[in-house]
């Protein structure tokens, strides 16, 4: 259960960093910060999960997870519906949970590139373990 909550804060915080960064790009576009927060949070859980699929195909020769496409498909759907469900909190609340007047500046920084970071490397990984098929 513990590991349960860890992981959920874990998202949520990266959640809220990428709400940030994006509503900062789209100059205070709340609607448009959440739609591109969450997608880029579920592609890069579904890139990380089929990652590890081809990773196991390619080096074991024995498919992990996935049989076929849909099975892609329906994981990814899966994904969004529970990220909508237990990354939707309100902006005001987030704030509150993860102000960077709790980390100085520097800490601020570094876990913001590591946010990014988390969420821009399966989808890269996923992106060179197909070119390189």
């Amino acid at each position: 259960m513990k590991a349960l909550k860890s992981t959920k804060h874990f998202y949520q915080y990266i959640y809220y960093r990428l709400f940030l960064y994006h509503k900062k790009q789209w100059m205070g576009g709340s609607s448009v910060a959440i739609i591109n927060a969450n997608f880029a949070i579920s592609s890069s859980a579904t890139a990380l999960v089929y990652s590890i699929e081809l990773l196991f195909e390619r080096y074991l020769g024995t498919e992990f997870i996935f049989d076929n496409i849909y099975e892609i498909i329906v994981l990814t759907i899966i994904i969004v519906i529970l990220q909508s469900i237990l990354l939707s909190k309100d902006e005001k609340s987030l704030e509150e949970k993860y102000s960077k007047a709790i980390d100085s500046q520097l800490v601020w920084q570094i876990k913001g590139v590591l946010s990014l970071l988390f969420v821009y490397v399966p989808i890269i990984s996923l992106l060179i373990l197909m070119i390189t098929g």
